[in-house]
């Protein structure tokens, strides 16, 4: 009978997902007050505070990380979910870590005037997983990252370890869905590579986005006027929506936003299927993926946010910011600049100080506020 009591309780608390996360201290959000930080979970309990974080840049396995003094110097500094400092690297952007590895990048010049840029690899000890000795680098993705200097480049693992090289001229993109963009300037096309480096898709666009619901952005010139535009490949390479679009994102769950450019280059979104049946009319100014059936958009001539849902239809007060949904709850700034948590339903779960004046959600790492980055 204990045991079957016991069972009960893990799963109510299990069921509650914000209750949950603040025994674990999972942040939710993290917003400044003066010069002071708040982090508080998805209830609105403070965690922990921070007068020492002048900013903050990303939340990622279990670390929220920003940017300190130390002395006279600018520094990345880690926070763990009790407000302990983990980790600390001269980095000039503090890079959020995946697959318990993260970027740092260092000014090598001995003229503080000049920019010599080289990337290095960490993990959560601070501890270097490759030198500080690549002039680009791309994030973690399915556990492989784009590296390249002058000497070499192509995709090592996570121990630092080359999986595959590539030519000279060759430049690697993100794996997503097995598959990663490749370009050859020699040709200026990209192609396909899987996680073995095999060219699965040919180099036939001018260039390629990322796999989402198994379908990827291309860019293919019209034979006519060379102009063209984005349509969407699967993952055989076949052409499956027509390069009609200007500007396109990506694929999520199920729908997506396509743009075409109106006169003075005025940006207009539409939705559209993964059949590219369109969904609604070109009258969006702006728009943010789908994310648990919910999207928040603004219309044409609107500076106010709103959210839809997969009927396409308006399902919420306005707002001034309408952030992403996730575990049933987004960020939302309203007219008069009060701040504050709702559920799908419009209910404020909890609200955050009228004078807090960036606000950086830690679920989806988007930052509303003075310094937020786009």
């Amino acid at each position: 009978m204990k045991l079957i009591r016991t069972t009960i309780f893990i799963l109510l608390l299990l069921a509650n997902l914000d209750l949950f996360s603040q025994l674990l201290q999972v942040p939710c959000v993290a917003y400044r007050v003066g010069r002071e930080w708040h982090i508080a979970d998805g209830m609105g309990n403070i965690l922990y505070k921070s007068n020492v974080m002048l900013d903050v840049e990303t939340y990622s396995e279990d670390l929220l990380s920003g940017y300190a003094f130390e002395g006279d110097n600018v520094v990345s500094i880690y926070y763990n979910n009790f407000g302990e400092v983990e980790l600390k690297t001269h980095s000039q952007i503090a890079y959020g870590f995946k697959n318990n590895r993260a970027f740092v990048v260092e000014n090598k010049s001995d003229d503080p005037r000049k920019s010599d840029l080289l990337f290095g690899i960490v993990n959560k000890r601070g501890q270097y997983i490759t030198p500080m000795k690549w002039l680009d680098i791309l994030e973690y993705s399915e556990g492989l990252a784009y590296v390249m200097n002058f000497e070499e480049r192509g995709y090592i693992d996570t121990n630092g370890n080359f999986v595959f090289k590539l030519d000279s001229g060759f430049a690697g993109y993100g794996f997503s869905e097995g598959l990663s963009a490749i370009s050859d300037s020699r040709i200026d096309r990209f192609g396909y590579l899987d996680t073995l480096g095999n060219l699965v898709i040919g180099y036939d666009f001018f260039e390629g986005g990322v796999f989402s619901d198994g379908l990827a952005r291309v860019f293919i010139p019209s034979k006519d006027d060379g102009r063209g535009g984005f349509g969407f490949i699967n993952k055989r390479g076949n052409l499956v929506i027509n390069n009609f679009f200007d500007e396109t994102r990506v694929f999520k769950e199920g729908y997506n936003f396509v743009a075409i450019h109106g006169e003075n280059i005025v940006t207009k979104w539409s939705i559209i299927d993964k059949d590219g049946v369109s969904k609604t009319d070109f009258r969006f100014d702006d728009c943010k993926d789908f994310s648990e059936s919910v999207a928040a958009v603004k219309d044409l001539d609107d500076t106010m946010w709103y959210y839809i849902d997969t009927n396409f239809v308006r399902i919420s007060d306005k707002y001034k910011y309408c952030g992403s949904f996730k575990n049933g709850k987004a960020f939302v700034v309203d007219a008069d600049d009060r701040k504050y948590f709702i559920n799908k339903e419009g209910k404020i779960l909890f609200e955050l100080p009228i004078n807090a004046d960036i606000i950086f959600d830690c679920r989806t790492n988007e930052k509303y506020g003075r310094y937020r980055r786009q």
